[in-house]
């Protein structure tokens, strides 16, 4: 009887060779965040009608090839500018949502607003976001990531702060959505308004106190349950 042939035995890839893939790809990593990050300086320092692929490129000392190989194109450079502060943003405010539970959503919908009002009137904070919306007036591209920004925050904190959109006598989407909306108008009232110490904590605590009433405002089911069913009784 003759034998079956036996299957070639499968390449293994080399260590050193995983080793160099693997330093490669995070030697690519710390470049692109480098690049992401040059991008927001060159934004803030020479504002959004200086902006170019080649301006950031030689922040970055690279020819404007080498940038492209990892953004095409401006778009997509803002693009991942946007998503880069939204992950910046996630990581700030997760330690808040983290010890947030049902009973005490009110002081951590408080913690959330204080946090981002805080940081919407720092310098750095004001003049990007003010860049970013100059952009998205005139640019579809960055307006869209800039909806996308706002709509994935928002549904970040409901996530973790383990609530659904629509639950409630009020809605809870919409109050973060007007969480977003009092740290914005903070950066344009705010960010430049830097000696109103005095009037800034004031507006900040009317601000968190009206957001910790309506979160403490009772919560009907966000899913409505069915009743349960009845067994039908066999007939005898």
């Amino acid at each position: 009887m003759a034998r079956k042939p036996q299957a070639a035995p499968r390449p293994q890839v080399h260590t050193v060779a995983a080793g160099k893939i693997r330093r490669s790809f995070r030697a690519g990593q710390a470049t692109r965040e480098a690049i992401i990050k040059a991008a927001g300086t060159v934004l803030v320092e020479q504002g959004q009608a200086q902006f170019s692929v080649q301006r950031v490129a030689k922040a970055m000392g690279i020819s404007p090839g080498n940038l492209n190989y990892y953004f095409p194109t401006r778009a997509s450079l803002l693009g991942a500018l946007i998503l880069h502060t939204l992950g910046q943003y996630r990581l700030r405010t997760r330690a808040i949502e983290a010890m947030t539970t049902a009973s005490s959503r009110p002081a951590g919908a408080d913690a959330i607003l204080r946090w981002l009002m805080r940081d919407a009137k720092s310098g750095s904070t004001s003049r990007l976001f003010r860049q970013l919306w100059a952009l998205a007036a005139t640019d579809a591209a960055t307006a869209t990531a800039m909806d996308q920004f706002y709509t994935r925050s928002v549904r970040g904190h409901l996530r973790r702060l383990g609530l659904h959109p629509g639950a409630g006598n009020l809605d809870p989407e919409a109050l973060l959505f007007l969480v977003h909306v009092i740290s914005e108008g903070t950066t344009v009232l705010f960010g430049t308004r830097q000696r109103s110490a005095a009037l800034y904590r004031r507006v900040e605590d009317l601000a968190a106190g009206a957001i910790r009433q309506l979160f403490a405002v009772p919560a009907s089911p966000s899913i409505p349950t069915r009743p349960p069913r009845q067994r039908q009784r066999q007939p005898g």
